[in-house]
């Protein structure tokens, strides 16, 4: 099935229009950086459709669709997923890690697993697998096809470098799901997802289903906005309960160009590492130190 070609509003373009306006002292003078930043994205969050340039040749193209807003957060790109995208493009993580298989949760349109997929000449990872629950997947899988118009219709690609999968995951059945989709237990190198954390219901779910699916090496990286401080303290509790560390790594983001506008957005982005069993035995013996 072919999806029809609409013009879409490109995430580079728009970033460079905005900063280029405040760099040339075009605006008034009582708005800050913060507030450009925020219109540019207000912008591309209203747009039907989005793009975003992986080099001069290849263009990812992402319908958004905002009439789902009052139903789930799928339908629109957040600005963290295009942060998270330029933060992976930009680090070359596979150096810096066992990165054969790489998942995003909450993919919502898709951007970040896709771009990750079409990185190109930055491999990130061979295989990307790409979830979503099944509410939001009808609009994934159109911006799959619109990606890859002459793959077959089984949620799956590939090419010379990587391989994509599309996957339907719901937190509160992890298990399940992971079965249907063959994604066995502490099979994920990488694991990624932006802004999904804004509800405190979904805050366990989630931990338990990254904990499912990292193996002792595996890093995961969630690029968030505080959208429920409530959920946001809780996320750091049960990540520890569950055997994860966390390092807020925003400063290493902050130091990229193509990502410094970041900051004024106020994003933060998460490192999760798997605290092992030997871990845990040097964490006790210090504490029992300290006690005697």
């Amino acid at each position: 099935m072919s999806i029809p070609k609409v013009d879409s509003l490109c995430f580079q373009d728009v970033l460079g229009r905005f900063t280029s306006k405040h760099n040339n002292e075009d605006i008034d003078d009582d708005d800050d950086e913060a507030n450009v930043v925020a219109n540019a994205f207000f912008e591309l969050a209203n747009a039907p459709m989005v793009s975003y340039r992986i080099s001069a040749s290849c263009e990812i193209h992402i319908q958004q669709d905002v009439s789902a807003c009052g139903h789930h957060t799928g339908g629109i790109v957040w600005e963290t997923s295009y942060l998270l995208l330029n933060f992976l493009r930009a680090t070359n993580i596979s150096e810096n890690a066992c990165c054969n298989r790489l998942l995003e949760v909450g993919a919502g349109c898709g951007l970040v697993g896709l771009g990750c997929h079409k990185s190109g000449s930055r491999l990130i990872a061979k295989e990307v697998i790409i979830t979503e629950t099944h509410d939001v997947m009808p609009n994934l899988l159109d911006n799959w096809k619109r990606n890859y118009p002459c793959q077959k219709d089984d949620r799956r690609s590939s090419s010379e470098t990587s391989t994509l999968q599309l996957c339907e995951l719901d937190w509160n059945n992890y298990r399940d799901d992971c079965k249907k989709a063959n994604i066995k237990k502490h099979s994920i190198d990488i694991i990624v997802g932006t802004d999904v954390v804004f509800a405190v219901g979904l805050v366990e779910p989630l931990i338990k289903t990254m904990r499912y699916l990292a193996h002792e090496k595996t890093i995961a990286y969630l690029c968030l906005q505080e959208r429920c401080k409530d959920s946001h303290e809780l996320l750091l509790e049960k990540a520890r309960e569950h055997d994860f560390h966390i390092q807020d790594i925003s400063d290493e983001y902050a130091a990229i160009p193509e990502c410094q506008w970041g900051k004024d957005l106020e994003c933060c982005l998460l490192k999760f590492t798997v605290v092992t069993n030997k871990q845990q035995r040097k964490k006790k013996r210090k504490r029992s130190k300290q006690t005697d």
